[in-house]
């Protein structure tokens, strides 16, 4: 055993395996017939490395060894000084990726490292070994920082996967520390996402303190002694708080919240909304958003929290009494429902009219959501053209509907092309069961019109998460 490791620590007879990938790499490993030099880190360490392996790796470094060899008094005991935003352990691993094509990486943060420093010395096949690990590890504290990365580079390849991990841990996202450093563009962008797994309010309040993060950070040191007492209200008064925040703001969903909600937000929001804009989005959420939002402000009512599985209320399961034909003397239908329990957003619907059995039809068909209690119009939506309908494709909402205990809803079912299409007409039953785990959930429907027709096949419903 001696005489083997003694062999395997000579420079001269040391045991080759005939892979160049790994022989090159145990040159490395021990330093032999090194001719270059790198001092990485805070700390300077040494890397003795070899020209001909760089030079052959990328250009950038064949170029690097050039420039720092052409005054001949060099040795290669003279450290090239290079790449001051690369730590040691960064550096380490990108060689023996170069040298071995080992590709072990430890951790995100040092992966983010070596995407940076390959991306630097168009190192491609490292980039992308960096950006896969990066991509299928990114836990969400690390998320904003692995998303900037992408962006920064202009890599749109994983930014799918990294924007996976934002939309369904929104809350651990906007808790970690990566959020507080955030850039604007990314707030901004992070909110124009369609899904994020947190309520709206939840939204707005890490707003405040990203914005107070950014505030944090500029103050001198004993202002932050003072400001870590106030909290988010410190600013309340400061004339800059609300220009700093003023676009990411305008793209929280108010209309959204509810009343009460939006009232017990804005004691932690003080004067980020002015008196008028407060004004403005109460009357919005009390009068069934129907007062228009404070300039600039988003009008989206989509809830971006909904549970990813649909709620399809479906009348499938009734007795079928005919297929009729729908003309010009059939141009409407009308189907009224309630929900017994409160949290379920209407977002589409399913149309007979809109199936196979009415495929390439030429089709000009528009359904309207009305409060019954008001006979107030809530959303609709209309579809015209060729029906291109298959089994799964929903009719949704531009808006979605949160639907109230007890209160009477209408369907509107309007046919404005003169072509003749088929629908089909039910006997009606009482109740339709919709199973949530443990509880059960009724939808109570009839008919408006003894002879009306019933085009709506489904109701699509979600919850909240």
């Amino acid at each position: 055993m001696g005489d083997q490791m003694s062999n395997q620590a000579d420079p001269i007879n040391w045991k080759r395996t005939g892979d160049i990938a790994q022989d090159q790499l145990y040159l490395y490993e021990h330093g032999y017939f090194y001719d270059c030099t790198f001092a990485i880190g805070a700390d300077k360490k040494i890397f003795k490395c070899h020209k001909v392996v760089l030079a052959r790796a990328s250009n950038v470094l064949a170029a690097m060894m050039k420039e720092h060899f052409e005054d001949e008094s060099r040795s290669r005991d003279d450290p090239i000084v290079k790449f001051s935003n690369t730590s040691a352990e960064a550096f380490e691993y990108t060689m023996r990726f170069i040298y071995g094509n080992d590709r072990t990486l430890r951790s995100v943060q040092v992966a983010i490292e070596v995407y940076r420093f390959a991306q630097e010395c168009c190192l491609d096949m490292l980039q992308q070994v960096a950006a896969d690990f990066m991509a299928k590890k990114c836990q969400p504290e690390e998320a904003i920082t692995v998303y900037e990365c992408f962006k920064s580079y202009g890599d749109d390849r994983p930014l799918d996967t990294v924007a996976s991990v934002i939309s369904q841990e929104t809350f651990a996202v906007i808790s970690s520390e990566s959020w507080r450093h955030a850039s604007v563009k990314t707030v901004e962008e992070i909110l124009q996402l369609e899904h994020l797994n947190t309520t709206e309010s939840g939204l707005f309040r890490a707003l405040l303190n990203w914005a107070f993060a950014q505030k944090k950070t500029t103050l001198p040191e004993n202002q932050k002694i003072v400001m870590a007492s106030y909290g988010s209200n410190f600013f309340s008064d400061n004339e800059n708080y609300r220009e700093l925040i003023d676009k990411p703001l305008k793209l929280i969903r108010f209309r959204n919240f509810d009343a009460y909600e939006f009232l017990r937000s804005l004691a932690h929001s003080n004067n980020v909304l002015t008196e008028k804009e407060k004004l403005q989005i109460l009357m919005n959420l009390g009068n069934g958003n129907q007062f228009p939002m404070p300039n600039g402000f988003t009008n989206v009512l989509r809830f971006r929290n909904l549970r990813p599985e649909k709620y399809s209320f479906s009348f499938h399961h009734l007795e079928r009494v005919e297929d009729i034909e729908l003309t010009k003397n059939c141009p409407m239908s009308l189907m009224s429902f309630q929900v017994n329990s409160a949290g379920f957003i209407l977002t589409g619907v399913k149309l007979h009219s809109l199936s196979y059995a009415n495929k390439g039809q030429v089709m000009d068909v528009s359904c309207r959501l009305i409060a019954g209690d008001a006979l107030r119009s809530l959303v609709s939506v209309q579809f015209q053209g060729a029906n291109t309908f298959g089994p799964q494709d929903v009719l949704s909402f531009p808006e979605h509907v949160p639907l109230k205990k007890g209160v009477l809803y209408i369907l509107h079912t309007n046919y404005y092309n003169k072509e003749t299409c088929k629908s089909r007409r039910f006997n009606y039953g009482k109740n339709l069961r919709c199973e949530d785990t443990d509880d059960y959930h009724f939808l109570s429907f009839k008919s408006c019109m003894d002879n009306s027709h019933d085009d709506i096949s489904s109701l699509i419903m979600r919850r909240f998460m």
